[in-house]
Protein backbone atom coordinates (compact mmCIF):
# COMPACT_ATOMS: atom_id res chain seq x y z
CA UNK A 1 0.00 0.00 0.00
CA UNK A 2 3.01 2.36 0.46
CA UNK A 3 4.25 1.93 -2.67
CA UNK A 4 0.87 2.85 -4.00
CA UNK A 5 0.48 6.24 -1.90
CA UNK A 6 4.06 7.02 -2.57
CA UNK A 7 3.54 6.59 -6.38
CA UNK A 8 0.23 8.68 -6.27
CA UNK A 9 1.50 11.89 -4.19
CA UNK A 10 4.91 11.50 -6.08
CA UNK A 11 2.81 12.00 -9.16
CA UNK A 12 0.70 15.07 -7.36
CA UNK A 13 3.68 17.09 -6.53
CA UNK A 14 5.32 16.52 -10.29
CA UNK A 15 1.77 17.87 -11.59
CA UNK A 16 1.87 21.10 -9.14
CA UNK A 17 5.07 21.46 -9.65
CA UNK A 18 5.33 21.59 -13.23
CA UNK A 19 1.79 23.77 -12.99
CA UNK A 20 3.95 26.23 -11.72
CA UNK A 21 6.82 26.34 -13.66
CA UNK A 22 4.14 26.62 -16.54
CA UNK A 23 2.75 29.70 -15.37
Amino acid sequence: VTNRLNLLRGKGIASMYSWSSKR
